[in-house]
Parts: structure tokens; sequence; C-alpha cells
């Protein structure tokens, strides 16, 4: 270790030619990096995570879960529902429809309809 650091030292200029070619290095490949302002995103899940501090898995599968995934049978364009249930939480994934995928302005709606859903669950 003390031999690197004194071979450092002594080709100070070498050092520091190597860090500017690797400072150009990296800056031309940032160049070359594909990016975009918008990129195309695909929504394919929905997650809603509820909880209730101080119940049982099966409490929370029973107060919570059950009931909003009957609400959630009434949603169209939903593919599948993928539940689980742990002490105090509940976590339900709503999987949609491939073609609703690409489509904001009815991904947006859906969103709404489970958002009003969840608030009717009694």
């Amino acid at each position: 270790m003390h031999k690197i650091v004194e071979l450092i030292l002594s080709k100070k200029l070498v050092i520091q030619i190597f860090l500017l070619i690797l400072i150009v290095l990296g800056l031309y490949s940032l160049s070359l990096m594909h990016r975009e302002a918008f990129p195309n995103v695909t929504l394919d899940k929905v997650v809603i995570e509820t909880v209730l501090p101080g119940a049982t898995s099966e409490e929370i599968e029973r107060l919570i879960t059950i009931p909003i995934e009957k609400k959630l049978r009434s949603v169209p364009n939903i593919e599948k529902v993928r539940s689980y249930n742990l002490e105090n939480v509940s976590v339900i994934m709503v999987f949609l429809v491939e073609g609703l995928k690409k489509s904001i302005p009815k991904l947006k709606l859906l969103y709404l309809k489970i958002k009003v859903l969840m608030l009717c669950v009694n």
C-alpha cells in the first residue's frame, strides 16, 4: 500500500493525464446515452395497501380484504386481483388488462373508480 502511494506521488503528471482521460471518456459516454424527457411508462397494476393497527391477519382478511375484492369485481378492465394479509396490513394488487396500459385517460378513470370504491367499503 505504501508503494502505491509513493508511485502516485512520484508520477503526478501521469495520474493527472489518466484522470483527465477518464473524465473525457465519461462525458463522451454520457453524451451517447439515450434520454427521454417524457419516457413511455406502462402502468400495469394498482396497489391498494390498508392498515388496521392491532388486527390479526384473519381479521384483516375478513374486515378489509374480502370487502375490497368484492367491490373490485364490479370494476371493468381488471385482469386479475392478488392479495395477501399480514398482521395489521392488507395488500391488494390489481392487474390491468393489456390494452388499457397505454391509455392514460382510461387509467386515470379506473384509478378514480377504485379510489371511490375504497371510500365506499364499509
